[in-house]
């Protein structure tokens, strides 16, 4: 009985039932997102239509100011940024003597953006293993011009990945959604709910 969680929160990341989310509530914190506008950080609001759970800290990847999951964080796992500042990185690793991913700076472009998804993926989701960018187009995003990438990573578990990001540079700052997922299944399954929440998102703070 005292392994309860251990083994719970196991199922969770290995079948990805949203139900096993929820019974582990006493486990880990995980919380339900609303359906509708959610605020993330002080600047962006996205819209949603699907029953997302919302990771907290302290098992949340550390740098997203939410991160969101349909079926576990093994199985796909939204990353949303309402704003990182000049010098800040996307995701941090841990490890004292572990190489962090670059930062983000206030002048980066598309293709720069793009680089730095692929460097942070590599450092903190592949094992150091390079990202494959598959495709990169401009694309709209909170009203500002933007990009949208698609790349390919293999897991520090060799499970082969994708990936999806989709953000602008505002003003200096960057506001970004990043979805990881399995390519079998789960990638596909939810890809076009994550691009109408990049598409829905708006500015709602003084800085956008």
């Amino acid at each position: 009985m005292r392994n309860s969680c251990k083994v719970t929160s196991l199922r969770l990341l290995r079948l990805g039932l949203l139900a096993a989310a929820l019974a582990v509530a006493a486990c880990e914190p995980y919380k339900v997102v609303a359906t509708g506008a959610q605020s993330i950080g002080p600047d962006m609001t996205v819209s949603k239509t699907k029953a997302w759970v919302q990771i907290l800290p302290p098992h949340a990847p550390k740098g997203p100011d939410q991160v969101w999951t349909l079926d576990g964080l093994g199985l796909n796992a939204l990353m949303i940024y309402g704003g990182v500042k000049d010098g800040q990185t996307l995701l941090k690793v841990q490890g004292e003597k572990k190489e962090q991913p670059p930062a983000f700076t206030s002048g980066m472009d598309g293709l720069e953006l793009q680089e730095l998804v692929g460097a942070t993926i590599s450092r903190a989701l592949a094992g150091g293993v390079a990202v494959e960018p598959l495709s990169l187009t401009p694309a709209t995003f909170m009203g500002a011009p933007g990009f949208a990438t698609e790349f390919a990573f293999p897991n520090t578990d060799g499970l082969d990945m994708r990936g999806y990001a989709e953000g602008a540079n505002i003003d200096g700052k960057l506001y970004l959604l990043l979805f990881v997922a399995p390519r079998i299944h789960y990638y596909a399954k939810d890809l076009e709910e994550v691009r109408a929440i990049a598409h829905s998102a708006i500015g709602t703070g003084a800085g956008v």
